[in-house]
């Protein structure tokens, strides 16, 4: 049994004698207290957090060149709103789609692009990396530095109506509201990464979704002592300003993301054995805090079944 286990070990125990006491009231305040501050003395010590906390302090310590696609993979999922859909040639259908779009056909691709790639730029050079564009890729290569060509692949986007449902307990019962829909998009993100000048050659591709849709605010309305119940809303559509706004943000997230893989994967190396291979950590920048990651919160390596 190593360290960690044995950390494990008395981590357990410690949380379970502490909740059955507070189950039965007979801890006072200030065993509670130092039973807390115990317990983020050995947190704070655990093997894991040393190691992360090396990486956070001595900075990441990578040359990254970040290159960007030449433009936006645009599709409309609204075909049901075209009459004839089915009489037309699939060229022919992507083209009236994209004319009859809300958003798609409204899109720059080169603005999309650049405050998405500004976003992610920016982002990791605060996370302490050596960031440089494609336009400096003869810089890049010349300086014989450790490294990752990090290349976005594709960037796509599907516009969308999503169909808004919710429901509220009033009066002990459970009301529905259904049949709101509400404009969309989702956008897709394909990440290459190829190190450079590092003893063991490493590619990946990493894949991660997200999305925007119209923003709705509604409450349910109940006059007292009437069973009529009724949904007040309104609905501000997306913008064009606040998709390219949304996309900067999203930059911003990924380079995270980037920093995460980058920091899992140092842990891993120096903590080969310790148990935490399937436990995925999170760096917040601006809260200078490591977590557990969320399933939703880090890319999605895309693996060759060849």
């Amino acid at each position: 049994m190593n360290l960690w286990h044995i950390f494990q070990f008395f981590l357990m125990n410690v949380f379970s004698v502490w909740t059955h006491n507070l189950k039965f009231q007979v801890v006072s305040e200030k065993k509670t207290l130092v039973i807390f501050t115990a317990l983020l003395i050995l947190i704070s010590c655990s093997p894991v957090r040393k190691v992360a906390k090396t990486y956070v302090e001595d900075t990441p310590g990578l040359t990254l060149l970040v290159l960007k696609p030449a433009f936006v993979y645009k599709t409309s999922l609204k075909d049901y709103e075209i009459e004839g859909a089915d009489t037309l040639s699939e060229s022919e259908l992507d083209s009236v789609l994209y004319y009859n779009s809300l958003f798609l056909k409204e899109i720059d691709d080169s603005v999309f692009i650049e405050r998405h790639v500004r976003g992610y730029v920016q982002e990791l050079r605060k996370l302490g990396f050596e960031v440089y564009r494609d336009q400096e890729f003869d810089t890049f290569m010349s300086l014989g530095k450790e490294g990752y060509i990090i290349n976005l692949a594709q960037i796509s986007l599907e516009e969308y109506v999503y169909a808004y449902v919710t429901d509220a307990m009033i009066m002990q019962e459970v009301v529905s509201v259904s049949g709101i829909d509400l404009n969309a998009l989702n956008i897709d993100t394909w990440f290459e990464f190829n190190s450079v000048n590092l003893e063991e050659s490493e590619s990946k591709v990493f894949y991660v979704s997200d999305y925007i849709f119209d923003d709705l605010n509604g409450r349910f309305i109940a006059p007292l002592f009437s069973a009529d119940v009724k949904y007040e809303f309104t609905i501000d559509t997306i913008k064009i300003d606040t998709l390219y706004s949304y996309m900067w943000e999203m930059g911003a997230i990924y380079a995270g993301y980037t920093n995460d893989y980058f920091l899992n994967k140092h842990i891993r190396k120096l903590l080969p054995e310790t148990g935490q291979q399937d436990m995925y950590f999170h760096y917040d920048r601006k809260e200078n805090r490591l977590r557990l990651a969320g399933d939703f919160e880090r890319f999605i390596e895309i693996k060759d079944n060849n």
